[in-house]
């Protein structure tokens, strides 16, 4: 049995298909005169993602609530892979999925007995073990908070999952981002009611090293710029109330910087990348780093609560520190409180305030959900 690109979203396969000298029909998605393989060949690399599930639950239901296609194991991968072309259909991908296994004799992961049973798959997060980085990004700030925090080393440092470990050279590659000299931000401080001219360029700028208040990526008395993408998201950072006035400023980027993007975390690469390149090792330690950084991500965008503990600020700002001494110049990451982003640039004179206008709050949206 054939196969073609057009049965596959997955671009490592594609690609492998794209290299095969054979051409002919597709067998599954009935495709002419275009490049294919055996589905044999793609046996091993099935198997591969195969071992990163396993069936922790049968059930026994009546036929008439069998599901054949979504009590299947290929269900599963698709919606954790999308691996599949779901427009050849899911009679085709699960015929597709038994010819590459051979599948005529129950194998328990793709095919179902006589009797109809249910199955549930244990996700291949909790199988490689992923959601533990979030764990140890807890138990690492906690460390940081109240063990030791200012030298750490392997000795020193039992959590693997912290910033030396997780966030290599190779891994902040992927995060790098510039911003290109000329490119504007804004940045926000409300003004008092009976205010009708805005702060001045000065105002707007940051704090004097005595001024510097401590905030989520900063310890007191070190100073970062704050800014955000949008006008908006920068007003909404203030966290204003109706009727309110608000200076904003146009901040310009006064040359290239170099900057971590974490508003752009890269998703979970498909594990035929690992099998085709013969690192499959790689694979677990890469998935654990995009697990961190996500975990990070959000950290990042927690809102800002004046009422914690400095305490609870000494992880990110760890972080912060951590990229600094890697060179770079500043973090991207989404906004808590509005639609755009937030930059920080870790020295102020890489910026400056190009003008400022006064404007004044006139709707707030709230949005509630019970907890109790």
């Amino acid at each position: 049995m054939n196969c073609c690109m057009n049965c596959f979203n997955d671009i490592y396969i594609k690609n492998k298909i794209a290299k095969s000298r054979k051409e002919g029909s597709c067998s599954y998605c009935e495709s002419q005169n275009v490049k294919v393989i055996e589905v044999s060949k793609l046996k091993e690399g099935f198997r591969f993602i195969e071992r990163m599930y396993d069936c922790i639950e049968e059930i026994e239901v009546e036929p008439s609530n069998y599901d054949e296609y979504e009590n299947t194991l290929v269900s599963q991968i698709q919606t954790d892979w999308n691996i599949f072309n779901e427009e050849i259909g899911k009679d085709s991908i699960l015929k597709l999925y038994k010819d590459i296994f051979e599948i005529y004799d129950n194998d328990y992961y793709t095919d179902y007995p006589v009797t109809v049973i249910n199955r549930t798959f244990i996700r291949f997060k909790d199988m490689l073990g992923l959601d533990y980085a979030d764990v140890e990004w807890k138990g690492f700030c906690h460390y940081l908070k109240h063990s030791r925090r200012f030298i750490l080393d392997k000795v020193g440092n039992p959590f693997y999952n912290s910033p030396e470990y997780l966030l290599t050279d190779d891994v902040l590659s992927e995060l790098k981002s510039t911003i290109v000299k000329g490119e504007k931000f804004y940045r926000a401080r409300q003004s008092g009611d009976e205010e009708h001219v805005p702060y001045s360029k000065h105002e707007m700028g940051a704090p004097s090293d005595d001024k510097a208040q401590i905030g989520r990526l900063n310890p007191e008395g070190i100073v970062y710029l704050y800014t955000a993408s949008t006008r908006k998201t920068a007003i909404a950072e203030v966290k204003p109330w109706n009727d309110v006035k608000v200076s904003v400023a146009k901040i310009n980027i006064r040359k290239d910087i170099n900057i971590i993007d974490f508003s752009k975390i890269p998703n979970y690469k498909s594990p035929f990348k690992y099998f085709f390149d013969n690192k499959r090792k790689q694979l677990k330690k890469d998935y654990e780093a995009i697990s961190f950084l996500i975990s990070l991500g959000g950290e990042l965008s927690k809102p800002v609560n004046s009422n914690k503990s400095s305490l609870e600020y000494i992880p990110t700002q760890y972080l912060t520190e951590y990229i600094l001494s890697k060179g770079f110049d500043g973090m991207l990451f989404k906004s808590s409180v509005g639609e755009g982003n937030n930059l920080i640039i870790f020295n102020p004179n890489d910026a400056r305030v190009v003008g400022v206008e006064l404007f004044q709050v006139k709707d707030i949206k709230i949005k509630i959900s019970k907890v109790f």
